[in-house]
């Protein structure tokens, strides 16, 4: 099982909701997706001040043959409009589709090289 770790920096106070599919999120919650990944909802940061954006983490678990490109035209549609950032792996990426599919599918690949070696 591979894990990318997504942190979202978000305005929308119902991001996390609509991400984790249900209107009460948990910290450690998940569901799997068609396409077999699983996204685990780490939790987000309690910001009081609605000037400040909230930060929601999560990770997505990929075991062997997921289709990261479901995943992460899951991901988009969720975000597109409604995030600031987007960090995958500690890296930031752009809100766009084929960046965030370009980007899981290289974490993957990388992944894959470090275990064989």
């Amino acid at each position: 099982m591979k894990l990318i770790k997504v942190e979202i920096e978000a305005d929308d106070r119902t991001l996390d909701s609509d991400l984790m599919g249900t209107s009460s999120v948990s910290v450690g919650q998940s569901f799997s997706m068609q396409g077999g990944a699983i996204v685990t909802y780490r939790g987000r940061t309690a910001e009081t001040d609605l000037a400040v954006p909230q930060k929601i983490e999560l990770t997505i678990s990929f075991g062997p043959g997921v289709a990261y490109g479901l995943t992460a035209e899951w991901l988009f549609d969720r975000l597109k409009g409604r995030a600031r950032t987007l960090t995958v792996n500690r890296s930031e990426t752009q809100i766009e589709k084929d960046e965030i599919r370009r980007v899981f599918e290289e974490t993957l690949r990388q992944d894959e090289r470090s275990f064989s070696k």
